[in-house]
């Protein structure tokens, strides 16, 4: 949304833009508060439109919008020429995971949300990896998780603006759009 700037959707009366996409699209999508059978209807307005912008953009735009999209890692690229692809992997474009050398190590922490809703949106989580080495040149590793969930009033309060919905009323909403419990599990992936 950053690239593209504002969208009017005057089906939806709304004006959406890098701060309030979220909310909008979450909101219409959760509530099925739309005239429609379709509930993602305003998410098909919302891609018609940026498809018409993008195609508007000239080609030193076009390759600069997919080279941030490649950069923050919210594309890849695949090709089935194994030399195109070779160069893919080669930059890091292929959106693998990092296999660590001979001497290196890694960590993984991957959560799965199972609780239904988007509670995930307002976790924070710091990770605290320590690392003990022993007289007898053993190595002993210890890694703390700690998660935080965010929701405040003021996420509630910011709900209603963007949807007009009330959410003391539409307690079912307020729990999908993330004051709820965050029910998730979680994976540890270490080296062997």
């Amino acid at each position: 949304m950053r690239f593209f700037g504002e969208v009017d959707l005057p089906k939806y009366d709304a004006t959406i833009d890098q701060y309030n996409y979220y909310y909008y699209l979450v909101g219409n999508i959760e509530s099925k508060n739309t005239d429609t059978d379709t509930p993602k209807q305003i998410l098909f307005d919302l891609i018609s439109v940026i498809q018409q912008r993008f195609e508007e953009l000239s080609l030193k735009e076009k390759i600069a919008f997919v080279q941030s999209l490649i950069q923050s890692a919210e594309a890849q690229l695949y090709s089935e020429n194994p030399r195109v692809q070779s160069l893919i992997q080669d930059f890091g474009f292929d959106g693998a995971q990092y296999v660590p050398g001979e001497r290196e190590d890694f960590v993984e922490v991957v959560h799965t949300s199972i609780g239904g809703n988007k509670s995930d949106y307002y976790i924070n989580e710091r990770l605290q990896h320590y690392t003990n080495i022993h007289e007898d040149g053993s190595l002993q590793d210890m890694l703390t998780i700690v998660r935080q969930h965010n929701w405040t009033e003021l996420e509630k309060e910011r709900w209603e603006s963007y949807t007009n919905i009330d959410l003391d009323q539409r307690t079912d909403l307020r729990f999908v759009f993330g004051d709820a419990e965050n029910v998730s599990y979680t994976r540890v992936y270490l080296p062997k």
